[in-house]
């Protein structure tokens, strides 16, 4: 799709979802980076929603998306850049809180561990990536828009 097709569509579906009172669903862009961060920024100043900026790379533990997500508000964004470059073990939390809006905590250490599930207010994941292939199935599943951006 072409940049301006791509900002027209998310018009109608920011539109929807502020008629609905519900945040976006998850979106995932692929292309360019430049392109990618030009709907970025078009839909932060469109919806008008605190949007919090990461790249991949900076999520080096759980604990560091954790930090993150428990700081989001009711409707935020959360723009990841290059998501393919999550590692492996961030994958499984970032998936939890996209689907459940949900983060499983662990305190203390054996035998006196306690699971602690914090509920999460409802937020939209905009990711984008270069390569898309490389993206984990398990985090794939979980975006309910996804477009493919080709030019200007």
């Amino acid at each position: 799709m072409k940049l301006d097709d791509v900002q027209n569509h998310l018009k109608r579906k920011l539109a929807s979802a502020k008629l609905r009172q519900v945040p976006l669903d998850h979106i995932l862009l692929c292309g360019p980076r430049e392109l990618t961060q030009d709907i970025f920024w078009y839909l932060s100043v469109q919806a008008q929603v605190r949007a919090r900026v990461f790249a991949a790379a900076s999520f080096r533990t759980p604990g560091d998306l954790n930090a993150v997500l428990t700081h989001l508000k009711m409707g935020s964004v959360l723009y990841i850049d290059e998501i393919h470059c999550l590692k492996r073990w961030v994958v499984p939390v970032l998936s939890s809180a996209m689907q459940d809006f949900a983060l499983d905590v662990v305190l203390g250490k054996a035998p006196h561990v306690k699971n602690v599930r914090l509920n999460l207010p409802p937020f939209t994941v905009l990711a984008a990536t270069t390569r898309p292939t490389l993206l984990a199935y398990q985090l794939h599943t979980l975006f309910h828009t996804e477009y493919q951006i080709h030019q200007r």
